[in-house]
């Protein structure tokens, strides 16, 4: 389920960025809004992927735990071997979470936390990988053909192992070969955890470059770094199918002839009990699920809940904006109505104002009214300024 959602958003996050399937040609700052506001379909995919892998470090927690410590000198090398591979597919659902997962750092302490676990369940898968070709170099591995009545890997893993981690040597050996380990490896499953170490290294490197050092993604440079973003992406999941394609396969076929050897002890109906998906180490893995119905109902919740927030902060915002438009407007309107008191004519004024007024207006009178003689034979009464 992890390897398809994560394929599901990179062939999104493709069409949006890559053939412009759904440009947004709005302002940045209306976009930005939009996002914060806005359920993310990518947001989803990445934080069901997330899920998945939280699931799977306690499930390898578990496998790793007991074939290690729990049924280290009892478990067959059938069991070893399958559970081994089972290691290795959970080691490719952690690629793909931290490939596509771009709010894997949001929280850093938690993620600091999932980075540390996971490493050292790589680690340990790579250890229990390497024993299967310890010094001895006799560890059952092979699926029998149909034609086998008989297999070496029905017997107990602890008698082909000497105590010793044979990682080192695998390593070596991996070094030497160059690219000839993809072609073949007697352990089954050491090329592809090789391929899938490296790529995780690569992809918590690149998350940690795309979240400190935004300014390479600016424009300039950023055709080249999204082209390696994409190639960076493909290159994820790719290796996430070749891990769990190869791994599946090999579990079947050495389930398959196991089953039907004859050797494997069946339960009372006659019913092979690995394939009883009622008992305990079934429904554990089973019950396991759920986490990701919660994740989904985590998801929503929060961004109904970042929604409303949202909202809340955009309605007050526009609150005070208001509110500041109108005080303004207020207090203009307020000076524009005291200015126009002082003119009216029913405006009680102090005696020393009547008196400034009565002054101003002589004034006035000495300057706009212009006296001229009268003719001689018409008798006027020219009224003067001081008699007014």
């Amino acid at each position: 389920m992890a390897l398809i959602f994560s394929i599901v958003s990179t062939i999104w996050w493709l069409m949006k960025n890559v053939l412009a399937w759904k440009r947004d040609t709005r302002k940045s700052s209306v976009r930005a809004e939009l996002k914060a506001t806005t359920t993310s379909f990518s947001g989803f995919l990445e934080s069901f992927v997330t899920t998945c892998s939280d699931q799977q470090i306690f499930t390898g927690c578990a496998y790793a735990v007991t074939l290690r410590y729990v049924t280290g000198c009892s478990i067959s090398a059938y069991h070893y071997d399958v559970v081994a591979n089972m290691l290795l597919i959970t080691c490719a659902t952690h690629l793909v979470a931290v490939t596509v997962a771009r709010n894997y750092w949001d929280n850093p302490l938690p993620s600091l936390v999932r980075i540390t676990v996971t490493a050292v369940l790589y680690i340990v898968t790579g250890v229990l990988l390497s024993n299967q070709g310890t010094e001895s170099k006799s560890f059952p591995t092979t699926v029998p053909t149909g034609s086998d009545t008989y297999s070496n890997i029905l017997m107990p893993a602890a008698c082909f192992q000497t105590g010793n981690s044979g990682l080192s040597v695998s390593v070596k050996e991996f070094t030497n070969s160059g690219l000839g380990f993809l072609s073949g490896s007697r352990i089954p499953g050491f090329p592809q955890y090789v391929m899938v170490f490296l790529c995780y290294g690569v992809a918590v490197v690149v998350r940690l470059f795309r979240g400190k050092f935004t300014w390479l993604f600016r424009p300039g440079p950023q055709w080249f770094m999204r082209f390696i973003f994409e190639a960076y992406l493909v290159l994820g999941n790719v290796v996430g199918v070749w891990i769990v394609a190869t791994s599946a396969l090999y579990i079947v076929r050495m389930r398959n002839w196991v089953g039907k050897s004859g050797w494997l002890e069946l339960a009372v109906n006659g019913a092979n009990p690995e394939d009883d998906a009622a008992s305990f180490g079934q429904l554990v893995p089973i019950f396991l699920n759920l986490m990701l119905l919660f994740a989904i109902l985590q998801f929503i919740s929060g961004r109904m809940r970042d929604l409303d927030a949202k909202k809340k902060r955009h309605e007050k915002k526009a609150a005070v904006h208001n509110k500041g438009d109108g005080s303004d407007l207020a207090e203009k309107g307020s000076a524009s109505d005291t200015k126009k008191s002082d003119i009216r004519p029913d405006t009680k004024l102090s005696d020393d104002n009547n008196a400034s007024l009565a002054e101003s207006d002589a004034k006035k009178t000495d300057i706009q009214v212009e006296v001229r003689p009268a003719p001689m034979d018409i008798e006027v009464d020219v009224v003067t300024p001081e008699a007014d």
